[in-house]
């Protein structure tokens, strides 16, 4: 799987550097004037890169190739799974390093508590996106998957604004259920989930003709 790894990476670098580059730098920037909506967009970004490396390898056929190689069809599942985790946790310390530079820089104190709320927030959001998509990239293909999942975004959002508009539920009294919830439940059941997508996916690409 490194070798797999490696090569995403090369690709990544290769293809999408400069918009590598531009979610770092959107990362930095909203990490230091707390910008929110464009630390969401960063992490967002850097968590979708293996779909960008999947849309690549879809183009030049690699898979086909790939299972000529001593690599199992497992190997090639876990490597989108484990480069998504990466990207989000190269998110997570790029923010925290400028946030700690903003504090020294400034000489005033940070909190912590906030700021790993806020991206925990972001990755656990990420998480259930890769979690949805995953699957039905392994099973229809990137330009396929694309379609499908916004198809199911609109959905999702449409019956979501629905039953609050019918009142259904109460967005305050869920924000404040959800905040007297323990720190660590939240990602741990984003990452059972997202657990649960890599079975999905695995089971998918197992079956899958290439």
């Amino acid at each position: 799987m490194k070798a797999l790894l490696y090569k995403d990476m090369v690709l990544i670098w290769r293809d999408a550097r400069i918009m590598l580059l531009l979610a770092l730098l959107f990362l930095v920037v909203g990490s230091l004037g707390n910008n929110y909506f464009l630390t969401t967009f960063a992490v967002f970004y850097m968590a979708i890169l293996p779909i960008t490396t999947m849309g690549l390898d879809e183009v030049a056929k690699w898979d086909r190739y790939a299972v000529t190689m001593p690599v199992t069809r497992r190997d090639l599942v876990a490597s989108r799974y484990v480069l998504a985790l990466l990207s989000m946790v190269l998110a997570l310390v790029a923010s925290l390093l400028a946030k700690a530079a903003l504090g020294i820089v400034k000489s005033q104190a940070i909190n912590w508590g906030d700021n790993l709320f806020l991206m925990s927030s972001v990755i656990c959001m990420s998480l259930v996106f890769l979690a949805v998509s995953f699957p039905i990239m392994f099973k229809v293909g990137v330009a396929k998957g694309r379609m499908w999942y916004i198809l199911l975004t609109a959905v999702f959002f449409s019956a979501f604004f629905a039953m609050l508009k019918l009142g259904f539920f109460d967005i305050a009294k869920l924000g404040t259920a959800f905040d007297a919830l323990p720190f660590w439940i939240l990602p741990l059941v984003c990452l059972g989930i997202y657990g649960l997508s890599f079975l999905c996916a695995l089971k998918i690409y197992t079956k899958r003709e290439l």
